[in-house]
């Protein structure tokens, strides 16, 4: 999900350093948010 994430950021401009917050639930669905993370966006080479 956090790769999604990145990708997504990217296109709005963010830069490596920049943060980036990622939230989300299991089972998917409205109202299930269960999880929240905050990223620093990495450099291009990390992800590999």
């Amino acid at each position: 999900m956090e790769v999604v994430a990145i990708t997504h950021a990217k296109k709005f401009g963010l830069k490596p350093g920049d943060c980036l917050l990622v939230s989300g639930g299991t089972p998917t669905g409205s109202g299930r948010t269960n999880f929240m993370r905050i990223i620093t966006m990495p450099q291009d080479k990390d992800l590999l």
